[in-house]
C-alpha cells in the first residue's frame, strides 16, 4: 500500500448528482470541519483497502493510530504482517518474525502521508488541497469532495467523503487507468488519551537496524 494516499480524515461516497467547483466549496463546510479536526489530539482506526486491477483484487488491512504533532502507528494484517512507526522524524518499518527493521528519516507526518491525510494536522485546512487538485463538492446524505490532481499523480481521480456528523472518513475511492481502489474506515476511537510511549517502536527480542539515508 501506497501510504501516501492513506486518508485519515478523508471518505468518500458515490458520485453526487450535483456539484459546484472549487472556489465555491461551501464556507460553513470548511468551518465547520476545522473546528471538528482541531478538537482531535488522537484517533485510531480501522481500514480495509480493496485495489482492482483489471481482473485481479489485492487487499490491505490495518489498525491505524496517530497523535499530535507528529505520531504515527500502523499496524497490517492483510496482505502480510507489517508494522510502521513514525516519531521524532523517522520511519520505522518492521516485519514480524523478522529480526531486521530498518529507520529512515522522513520531513514530517504531512509530508510522508499527502495532503488528505494531513488535514487532521493541519486543522482540517483545505489549502493544500485547493492548490494540488481541482476540487468539486456536493452534499447528498453525505458530504463529498472530488479531487483531481492539477498536476501528474499517478491517477486521475480522488473522491472524499465524510461521515454527516463527525465528519470523519467513510470510505475513499482513487481512480487511475485500469485501477480502482476503494477503502473503507471503521472502528473509530477518539482522543482517548494515547500517549508517546504507545508510538515507540520497541520490537521484543534482538533486531538488525538498517538505516536509510
Amino acid at each position: 500500500m501506497n501510504i501516501r494516499i492513506l486518508p485519515v480524515v478523508t471518505a468518500l461516497f458515490l458520485f453526487g448528482l450535483s456539484a459546484v467547483y472549487a472556489e465555491d466549496v461551501p464556507e460553513a463546510f470548511e468551518k465547520e470541519l476545522a473546528e471538528k479536526m482541531n478538537l482531535i489530539e488522537d484517533i485510531s482506526f480501522s481500514f480495509e483497502q480493496k485495489t482492482y486491477i483489471d481482473r485481479s483484487t489485492q487487499t490491505v488491512k490495518a489498525d491505524v493510530f496517530f497523535r499530535r504533532p507528529d505520531y504515527m502507528k500502523i499496524i497490517y494484517s492483510e496482505p502480510r504482517k507489517q508494522e510502521l512507526y513514525y516519531y521524532e522524524g523517522n520511519l520505522y518499518t518492521f516485519i514480524p518474525g523478522i529480526s531486521q527493521a530498518t529507520k529512515q528519516r522522513k520531513k514530517g507526518l504531512t509530508d510522508l502521508l499527502g495532503a488528505s491525510a494531513s488535514l487532521i494536522f493541519t486543522g482540517g485546512d483545505l489549502s493544500r488541497l485547493k492548490s494540488d487538485y481541482g476540487l468539486s463538492f456536493t452534499e447528498e446524505e453525505n458530504p463529498i469532495l472530488k479531487a483531481r490532481p492539477l498536476k501528474e499523480a499517478g491517477y486521475d481521480l480522488l473522491e472524499v467523503g465524510f461521515e454527516k456528523e463527525s465528519l470523519l472518513p467513510k470510505q475513499t475511492v482513487v481512480t487511475a487507468p485500469h485501477i480502482r481502489s476503494v477503502t473503507e474506515f471503521s472502528e473509530y476511537t477518539v482522543n482517548s488519551g494515547l500517549s508517546e510511549e504507545d508510538f515507540l517502536f520497541a520490537p521484543s527480542g534482538r533486531i538488525n537496524l538498517i538505516e536509510i539515508d
